[in-house]
């Protein structure tokens, strides 16, 4: 199955696994609905006027932009069927290659309700994106296919009716095609390890490679300049091509940068630089095929630039969006920044229910409002030292969101060796404050936690589970463990059983008896690559990853990865109850009394629930 057969709009689309042969013959129907979302990754800009257009996971957002020291959201998009990677605007459409959405075209006539009116879905990931007369450019990445690495090309599409999108013809080139620029009838491609690819698509059916080099590093962008052609080169920096000869381009100079080049811009001499964590680099190019930089500005993870006058609008994976101001280029200053939550790994929120949650993105930890679950506010957050990986909370009985949370917090690579990790204990205010209580030191990666009875189960990764009492969290300490025949990633407790997932092998389940797990089992019918688990009513909730190494059940393989709902009742077997296509790459999953929350990655946070 394709990750095109997974697409949704406004809900996730559910797919009815028993034409798939997954559904087990005593599975218990569950059905979730997708209500809420917010946060996710920052990846493109673009400016028409004083309307500025974004992404932020898989939405698109309408900035007003014309005071650039408060920018003001307008309106926002439906969810769409995959983060938006890239955007071009033109008139009164946008154009989002989005992902494993393919291309989503939106109508921004009324920016305060842009709607989706059209689509064209590919099979791999739609990466980035050019419009010219009448023509849309989209370069697609593949997929894996259980056998190969399939649905790369450059795709040419006609747009002359923009909500009936028609398919002119794929290229496919030797690499993976990423960037893409179009002059003219001239279309330039940057192809991953295929370097700079250059063709002629005076004939939209059949293009025509008319130029190619290889580049110094891996081309993930591309900008055109007078007789040049920028392209961002990843680790290795800027590329510089001489291409006053489409026939013969040549790579003339690459300038290296702090960072890892990921998106080029030109506008009036000067080349913008989305240089990940290097921020924004500047290049003067004044004199085409000599770039010197010139400033710089530092941000977490520098993305997507758009350029609008004196101002310059980074997109930041992270934190969202920054704007700059460039009179002076050596020095460009930040005037304001539109905030979201980045990359969402890790979610946890009281299994009874209740309007607080919390979820981690990057390092940082967030509280968030979910009072109303169609739109989670988030409230004040946190920064630690390693990378978050899990969380549980337990809700103090009365206290609106007052409790404790359980962190599994990963180690921190320093000097060229890992340090640090463990568990970490926070009392909550139930208004976005934390206070750390107590830190454990644990042998392994802490991936998973779960609680239960005045035990904290911690995931430890090469260290297996470990078990720890809890009856006073300030002294959390170590009572039991379990080791496990793989890494162990999450872990989640239900009807006095552990479910244990073990990256490569599926689930294991055992008695949570105590200090101990005993008669532990693999629960046939689980994926491999299950990533992250919660459990609630004889239900597993099941974050798997996308994976070449899938398994076969009743001959059929599993679907990309997503949200799968399984019967467990059977601890020797599950049953697939439902799957759920997500528009990121799932990480976590947890259940709130009738809500089910979903950490997508770059798709941010989803908000399932439970029908009536």
């Amino acid at each position: 199955m394709s990750k095109r057969m997974g697409v949704f709009a406004s809900v996730v689309l559910l797919i009815g696994l028993a034409g798939f042969g997954l559904i087990g013959p005593n599975a218990t129907a569950v059905e979730l609905d997708m209500i809420g979302q917010m946060g996710g990754a920052n990846y493109a800009a673009a400016v028409a006027g004083d309307l500025l257009f974004t992404g932020i996971g898989p939405r698109l957002l309408v900035l007003d932009a014309s005071d650039p020291n408060q920018l003001a959201e307008l309106g926002q998009s439906e969810v769409l069927p995959g983060v938006v990677r890239a955007l071009a605007v033109e008139d009164a459409y946008a154009y989002v290659a989005a992902g494993k959405g393919g291309l989503q075209i939106v109508d921004i006539s009324d920016p305060a309700h842009p709607v989706v009116i059209g689509n064209y879905l590919t099979e791999g990931y739609a990466q980035d994106v050019a419009v010219a007369s009448g023509y849309v450019y989209l370069t697609n990445t593949p997929v894996w296919d259980g056998s190969g690495w399939s649905g790369s090309g450059l795709h040419i599409v006609d747009i002359s009716d923009p909500a009936n999108p028609k398919q002119m013809t794929v290229y496919d080139t030797p690499g993976w095609e990423f960037g893409v620029a179009v002059v003219g009838d001239t279309v330039f491609v940057a192809d991953g390890d295929g370097g700079l690819r250059i063709l002629d698509v005076s004939d939209k059916t059949a293009p025509k490679e008319v130029g190619a080099t290889y580049t110094a590093g891996y081309a993930l962008d591309v900008a055109v300049g007078e007789g040049v052609v920028y392209v961002a080169e990843f680790d290795k920096g800027v590329g510089v091509v001489d291409v006053a000869d489409l026939s013969n381009p040549r790579e003339v100079k690459v300038i290296d940068t702090p960072g890892k080049a990921r998106h080029v811009t030109v506008n009036d001499g000067t080349v913008y630089v989305g240089d990940g964590n290097g921020g924004l680099r500047i290049l003067d190019v004044s004199a085409a095929l000599e770039p010197v930089e010139i400033g710089a500005f530092a941000s977490e993870d520098g993305r997507g630039v758009a350029v609008n006058g004196a101002f310059v609008y980074l997109a930041d994976r992270q934190l969202g969006l920054h704007v700059l101001e460039v009179a002076d280029r050596t020095s460009p200053v930040a005037l304001s920044r539109f905030e979201t939550v980045g990359t969402v790994r890790g979610v946890a929120a009281d299994e009874e229910g209740g309007d607080r949650a919390y979820v981690a993105a990057g390092n940082t930890l967030y509280g968030l409002d979910m009072s109303t679950p169609e739109r989670p506010q988030r409230l004040a957050g946190i920064s630690l030292a390693g990378q978050v990986n899990d969380m549980a909370f337990v809700q103090k009985p009365g206290a609106r969101g007052k409790g404790v949370l359980y962190v599994a917090e990963g180690p921190t690579w320093v000097e060229r060796a890992w340090q640090g990790g463990g568990m970490r204990v926070f009392e909550t205010d139930g208004a976005g404050g934390f206070q750390e209580r107590a830190f454990f030191d644990t042998p392994g990666q802490a991936r998973g936690v779960a609680v239960a009875n005045g035990l904290v189960y911690l995931a430890d990764g090469n260290a297996g589970v470990r078990v720890f009492n809890i009856n006073k969290p300030e002294t959390p300490h170590e009572v039991g463990f379990e080791n496990m025949s793989g890494h162990a990633v999450d872990v989640a407790l239900g009807q006095g059983r552990a479910h244990i997932a073990t990256n490569g092998r599926g689930v294991d389940a055992g008695q949570a008896n105590g200090h101990a797990i005993s008669a532990m089992q693999r629960q046939e019918g689980t994926p491999d690559f299950a990533r992250g688990l919660a459990v609630q009513d004889g239900m597993i909730y099941v974050a798997v990853m996308p994976d070449p190494g899938d398994p076969v059940l009743d001959g059929n393989r599993w679907p990309d990865g997503g949200l799968y709902v399984l019967d467990a009742e059977n601890p020797a077997k599950a049953d697939v109850a439902r799957y759920y296509a997500t528009p990121g790459d799932i990480e976590n999953v947890a259940v709130s009394g009738e809500f089910v929350l979903v950490a997508d990655g770059d798709g941010g946070l989803l908000v399932f629930q439970k029908a009536q």
